[in-house]
């Protein structure tokens, strides 16, 4: 049986959450961008392949990835920005699955040239 205090901590993150998304709506975001704030993130490894910072999109291990207006980039342990990705570069990141093919990354952080990624 949950104990109080985990009640009212879930009740309150629910809330919290429910207040987001009026915010979200008040403040005019579509229904694409609340989307993406619910979507659950996922992970996984690879080598960059082909980058368009026009459009802000890449293309890691056969899969097209989105920059999310969030997005936060770590190359060779310091900060960085989606602009200095390179291709044949070796990459962690963190993604939302925002529809049936889109794919938000919110998280990239470079791996060392020796990490073996295996191939799907």
């Amino acid at each position: 049986m949950p104990t109080k205090g985990f009640v009212m901590q879930t009740t309150w993150l629910r809330s919290l959450s429910k207040r987001a998304l009026v915010l979200m709506l008040l403040a005019g975001a579509g229904s694409s961008a609340i989307a993406a704030a619910l979507a659950p993130e996922n992970t996984g490894t690879g080598t960059i392949q082909q980058l368009d910072f026009a459009s802000g999109t890449m293309i890691v291990d056969g899969s097209r990835y989105h920059a999310a207006p969030e997005l936060q980039v770590e190359i060779g342990g310091s900060y960085g920005a989606f602009t200095m990705l390179k291709v044949g570069m070796k990459i962690q990141l963190v993604y939302r699955l925002v529809s049936g093919s889109r794919r938000d990354v919110i998280e990239i952080t470079e791996l060392p040239e020796s990490v073996f990624i295996e191939e799907a």
